[in-house]
C-alpha cells in the first residue's frame, strides 16, 4: 500500500511540473506558511489574503497548496 501511495504522489508531482504554471498564491507562500505555523485556520488566512493582499482564494485551494504542492517542493 505504501508503494502505491508513493507512486501516486510521484505521478502528481510530475503532473504539476508538466503544467509549468505558477499559482497566484506563490507570491505569498512564506507569509502564508508563517501564518499557518502560528495556528491560523485556512479560513482566517483566506480572509487575510483578501483584506491585506486583495487576493481572493478558496479555502480548498489554500489547503491544497500548503499540504500538497509546497510540501512536495520541500521534500524534493
Amino acid at each position: 500500500m505504501n508503494i502505491i501511495h508513493q507512486e501516486l504522489k510521484n505521478d502528481l508531482v510530475r503532473f504539476s511540473i508538466k503544467k509549468n504554471r505558477t499559482s497566484k498564491l506563490d507570491s505569498f507562500k512564506y507569509e502564508i506558511l508563517i501564518l499557518r505555523q502560528y495556528g491560523l485556520s485556512y479560513q482566517k488566512i483566506s480572509n487575510w489574503l483578501l483584506n491585506k493582499k486583495s487576493l481572493k482564494t478558496s479555502i480548498s485551494n489554500l489547503a491544497y497548496m500548503i499540504n500538497h504542492v509546497w510540501e512536495n517542493e520541500s521534500n524534493d
